[in-house]
């Protein structure tokens, strides 16, 4: 026999007390009530509360996203800057013979091997470097580089520090959001457990299939063992992961 399963999710709380608030006024207009007026008076401020901030937290994770793609997008062309400089600066210095001092101005090893850069901020200090390393390998008297110059890679690390930087608010918001929602939790599963009981109480007389059919309308789910049929006319959803 399929077996009630308590919302385990923000969504799932949130489709009981949306599906409650939107049937209960007509049962009870109907004179057929399967909650109390009580228990209605209670979800209906609440949702109006725990909705927004549901969809606050659908909000912060893509303003989330989209700040992480916006600074990962940033990474890779600044990446792509400096090594390409880095490459061309040791091709030129093999091809006008100059010494392998040329390559210390701008942050690398005599040998020319490139650095393993394996976090963003040790990406940025690497273009500072090129980028003062620029302007003192010019003042000694070597020319200026060029495919890519110094000068282009200015832009490219001032977007990678602007986007690096709108990542930690978002975060915040996110978490934030995330907080607010759980703060809540603990009510709306308390207001589930009074619909559940009211449904429980008013559908007593009727035999289990029509008990879950009308709580199903409720927003309640229920869920069958592997195997086991599902009720006439009802399509078992899978049962809910375990919250995190």
């Amino acid at each position: 026999m399929p077996t009630y399963q308590a919302p385990r999710s923000d969504e799932a709380r949130l489709s009981v007390l949306d599906k409650t608030a939107t049937v209960a006024p007509g049962d009870i207009a109907a004179t057929r009530p399967s909650i109390t007026s009580a228990t209605l008076a209670a979800v209906t401020p609440f949702l109006a509360l725990f909705r927004p901030l549901y969809q606050a937290v659908a909000s912060a994770l893509s303003g989330r996203e989209k700040e992480v793609r916006e600074r990962e997008a940033a990474r890779v062309a600044l990446d792509t800057y400096v090594r390409d400089f880095w490459e061309v600066l040791k091709r030129r210095a093999h091809r006008l013979k100059q010494p392998a001092e040329i390559l210390a101005f701008y942050g690398l090893p005599l040998d020319g091997n490139i650095p393993d850069i394996t976090t963003f901020a040790q990406l940025v200090n690497w273009a500072d470097k090129i980028i003062q390393g620029e302007t003192d390998a010019v003042a000694a008297g070597y020319p200026a580089m060029a495919n890519p110059s110094a000068a282009e890679i200015v832009p490219i690390l001032a977007n990678a520090r602007v986007q690096d930087a709108d990542v930690p608010p978002a975060d915040r918001t996110h978490d934030d959001t995330q907080a607010a929602v759980a703060a809540q939790r603990a009510t709306a599963d308390l207001l589930i457990e009074d619909i559940r009981a009211d449904l429980l109480s008013s559908l007593r007389r009727l035999d289990a299939p029509s008990q879950r059919r009308v709580m199903r309308n409720y927003g309640l789910t229920f869920v069958s063992l592997p195997g086991e049929p599902a009720d006439p006319g009802e399509t078992t959803p899978p049962a809910e992961p375990p919250p995190a």
